[in-house]
């Protein structure tokens, strides 16, 4: 999701620079938003809720994390690696790209009052 997020943007912005007109960068940032809103609704989407914090009385590690099934020399199981990507998508990568995409989407379009009044790109 983080790559296609890019590839909108930059699109978007190659676009603009093409056409000359940087709505269609701007337009590019609601896109992105969305793919933000698809990494916060992770959990929801794959059906599976963040697992507990629960600590171990064996190890000083939480019983769902990986560091607790390699301190017991265990292979860490698919569900803590699923429980690991949602947490990421939803605590970090989720919100970051919502963050970005709002401002391209908000902003992205003043960059012609930029380009009119340096005349960055030739015409």
């Amino acid at each position: 999701m983080t790559i296609i997020a890019t590839l909108f943007a930059v699109g978007g912005f190659a676009q603009s620079i093409y056409l000359k007109d940087f709505i269609w960068f701007s337009r590019s940032g609601s896109i992105v938003v969305g793919l933000g809103i698809v990494l916060l609704a992770r959990t929801s989407i794959v059906k599976e809720d963040l697992l507990l914090n629960i600590k171990s009385s064996e190890t000083p590690f939480n019983l769902n994390s990986p560091q607790y099934f390699e301190a017991l020399g265990e292979p860490v199981p698919d569900y803590v690696k699923n429980d690991l990507a949602s947490r990421s998508a939803v605590g970090v990568v989720g919100p970051i790209i919502s963050f970005i995409g709002t401002i391209i989407w908000g902003y992205g379009d003043l960059l012609n009052h930029l380009i009119t009044k340096y005349n960055c790109i030739s015409n």
